[in-house]
């Protein structure tokens, strides 16, 4: 079992907590995090863990959200997997609210 957790609120909102490492990506590529609605924000502020795999996630989010015509922001990006964002020229592209 894995130390991830998915949180599909009302109203566009998700919040993700735990460790999102290459063990926990699949469980969390399970969630329909982009709802019936046209803005989604994702809070990344319970992420205890994460390698490149988070960034990878957040990055299929995007173009996912691109597709679905979904206004997609996130909100409290953990230092760590901002650091892997900014170190792989990625910062500037990721939709932060």
């Amino acid at each position: 079992m894995s130390n991830l957790q998915v949180e599909v609120l009302g109203g566009g909102n998700v919040r993700v907590a735990g460790e999102i490492t290459f063990f926990t990506v699949n469980e969390a590529l399970s969630f329909n995090v982009l709802s019936k609605t046209d803005q989604v924000k994702i809070n990344l502020g319970g992420i205890t863990r994460s390698d490149s795999a988070g960034l990878a996630l957040m990055i299929h989010w995007m173009r996912e959200a691109k597709k679905a015509g979904v206004d997609l922001s996130f909100e409290e990006i953990p230092e760590n997997l901002f650091a892997l964002a900014k170190v792989s020229y990625l910062d500037e592209l990721l939709p932060i609210g």
